[in-house]
This record gives structure tokens, C-alpha cells and sequence, in this order.
């Protein structure tokens, strides 16, 4: 893809805040094109969310370039940002991230029902079309992380 940006995604695979960042990054393919870069320790959770950022995408008729990495190295290859998740950062973990900004207001909060082992189901569902989550655009449109890729990525 040209003039794409990438961003990669680092312990994006989970559960509880995931489809929130997912329905972020489908909602912004339409300002802008993205190649979005997944990574996380479980390959399943970042295939799940890229999965469901392809789906909301579809809603909006535009089609992300997403793509599960095998490492924090590859993921990170010619990236214009990052998102990290803290569950995934750990003080053993040293990451090449130039500076963090973290927008706090709106952040996204856990999805009701997370916590539940057959939550996978339903994000499964999401993902394979059974279900329309298009209620995670609409709550996540204009989020932190829309605003941080604006400042990012620039005009």
C-alpha cells in the first residue's frame, strides 16, 4: 500500500481494551490510509482484533492493511507510531519508542463483560460478520487515539 502510515500495535491482543483500539484505528481509516501492524505475545488475540478492525472497517467502506507480527522488532519496522499496551510492557521489555504521549481524556475503558471467558466468543462473532459491532465506531469515534495519531502523523 502507498502513502500508508504505519502504526504498530504492541500486546494488542487484548481482550478487554482491544476492541476498543480496533474500532479506533477502522474508524480513522477513513481520514487517513493505515497499515496497522499487530503484535502480541498470543499471535490469536492480535489476529482476533485485526479481524475486527478489517470488519468495522468494511462498515465504512475503506480496507486496512492489517498484519500479525512474530516479533516487537518487526512490528515496529518503519512504524510513524505506536500504541502499547501496558499489560504488555513490563519492566524486563526494553522497547525502542522515541517518546510517549498519553492522552487520558475519554480513554477507552474495558468492555462490559471482559472479564468473562466466553467474551472471546462474542469478539469471535465480531470478527467473522455474525454480528455487527458498529456500536464500537460510534463510541469510539473522535478517541484519544484518533488524537494521538493526529499529532503524530501530522496534517
Amino acid at each position: 500500500m502507498t502513502n500508508a502510515h504505519r502504526i504498530a500495535v504492541l500486546g494488542g491482543g487484548d481482550l478487554a481494551l482491544g476492541p476498543a483500539v480496533a474500532a479506533s484505528l477502522a474508524a480513522y481509516q477513513g481520514e487517513r490510509r493505515l497499515q496497522i501492524a499487530f503484535y502480541d505475545p498470543n499471535p490469536d488475540g492480535a489476529g482476533l482484533m485485526a479481524g475486527i478492525v478489517r470488519k468495522l472497517a468494511y462498515f465504512i467502506r475503506v480496507r486496512p492493511e492489517t498484519t500479525v507480527c512474530r516479533s516487537v522488532e518487526e512490528a515496529l519496522e518503519e512504524a510513524q507510531a505506536a500504541i502499547l499496551f501496558l499489560e504488555y510492557a513490563d519492566l524486563a521489555a526494553t522497547l525502542p519508542v522515541p517518546s510517549i504521549s498519553i492522552p487520558y481524556d475519554r480513554w477507552p475503558t474495558p468492555l462490559e463483560g471482559s472479564d468473562d471467558p466466553s467474551f472471546r466468543f462474542q469478539l469471535l462473532r465480531w470478527a467473522n460478520g455474525e454480528e455487527e459491532p458498529l456500536h464500537l465506531l460510534a463510541e469510539n469515534e473522535r478517541s484519544p487515539i484518533q488524537q494521538f495519531l493526529d499529532r503524530v502523523l501530522g496534517p
